[in-house]
């Protein structure tokens, strides 16, 4: 979707928010305008489990206590039934809480006695973002009853971002793996194109440089990257195009992936493709302009993650990222007890650990998570 219009507000949210995956200004400047653009919203990002469990939600103009209390003691369905109001299947799809929540069930709640009230909250607004098996992404918005309840063109105005907000914070984990020292955005198997509207390659990373090289389903020539049969092709270009007029100032579509089939017949590339934010340019010194950024997978070239990886996203011990590593494996207990040279009560010690960190219950749900988590292309639409 492109719209004319230079002074339209939701492009510089857009324009602010794929900035602001390597720059926190920036992303700030973007929930300022989001805010403002919804009644002096205030907002909270970040990821809820399906279960009882903490929340890891993050405050904008929002008092950091109330935060932090919603986080911790009223991180539950029966004292905050806001969270319950929003479906899981209606993803990227945002919920008016008071049409899905009875007024009574809301003001006679915890979460509204001891955090939106004392916040000056009336009126909430809910949107799943993402999730897996195991947590959401989500964003909340909150008012005062000045303001009114939400309407639905605010909702709309609120649809029309989510992909945007989406893409943003998963380059935000990217860059925080890079700075991390993990090579994330260097690796065997996952490939880094920045594109120009004409098809030119402005910057590959060693990956996307052997994946052009084999020429096998992607690849360049005279008139710029090529890849893809058929619809395949015309979805990649039309993904491209959409994306440097969001990166422009143009155009309000965050990218999307597209699956592309390789004549050798080995697994097709996986390829999401996103505005290209002028910080992400300026990492592979090149002078910011419209871009398409094209973060390609090759499943046949994968390796397994490495233990800094491990320890940088959740927080392990080398040990116990040696541990995740060997389960990722597919060992059992006692295998992997046995090849660390540990006791089998001492594996099943860290191995509880791990599960508490990574929030998780079984040794499949770990692997999943790990893969989920490090190979976070997701599928194709």
């Amino acid at each position: 979707m492109l719209i004319r219009s230079d002074h339209d507000p939701l492009l510089k949210i857009v324009a602010s928010l794929h900035a602001g995956a390597a720059c926190e200004e920036s992303w700030s400047e973007g929930l300022d305008l989001l805010s403002d653009l919804t009644g002096g919203s205030q907002l909270l990002v970040g990821t809820t489990p399906h279960r009882d469990g903490p929340f890891s939600l993050v405050g904008h103009r929002m008092d950091p206590g109330i935060v932090d209390h919603i986080n911790g003691p009223l991180a539950s369905e029966e004292a905050n039934p806001v969270f319950s109001a929003v479906p899981l299947a209606a993803v990227q799809k945002p919920v008016i809480v008071s049409s899905r929540l009875p007024e009574k069930a809301l003001l006679h709640s915890r979460v509204y006695d001891e955090a939106l009230k004392p916040a000056g909250i009336r009126y909430s607004m809910a949107l799943l973002l993402a999730c897996d098996s195991h947590e959401a992404l989500t964003m909340a918005l909150g008012r005062s009853s000045r303001a009114g309840d939400y309407e639905e063109r605010e909702a709309q105005l609120l649809a029309l971002l989510a992909p945007h907000l989406c893409s943003a914070l998963q380059l935000q984990r990217d860059l925080e793996l890079a700075r991390a020292r993990v090579g994330a955005l260097d690796t065997p198997g996952r490939g880094l194109l920045l594109v120009g509207k004409a098809g030119q390659i402005c910057h590959a990373n060693t990956e996307a440089e052997r994946i052009l090289k084999a020429n096998d389903g992607l690849g360049v020539g005279p008139a710029g990257l090529h890849g893809g049969w058929g619809e395949e092709g015309a979805r990649l270009r039309r993904l491209i195009l959409e994306a440097i007029a969001a990166a422009a100032g143009t155009g309000i579509t965050a990218g999307g992936f597209v699956s592309l089939s390789r004549p050798s017949m080995r697994q097709p590339y996986v390829v999401r493709v996103i505005p290209a934010a002028a910080h992400l340019q300026a990492r592979q010194g090149l002078k910011p302009q419209p871009m398409a950024a094209l973060f390609i997978r090759d499943v046949d070239s994968q390796l397994a993650p490495s233990m800094e990886a491990l320890q940088a996203i959740y927080r392990l011990t080398r040990t116990e990222a040696e541990v995740a590593l060997e389960v990722y494996e597919g060992l059992t207990t006692q295998e992997l007890a046995d090849a660390l040279g540990i006791s089998l009560n001492t594996a099943k010690t860290h191995l509880k650990s791990i599960f508490e960190k990574v929030g998780v219950q079984r040794q499949s749900a770990l692997v999943s998570r790990i893969a989920t988590a490090l190979g976070d292309l997701g599928a194709p639409d």
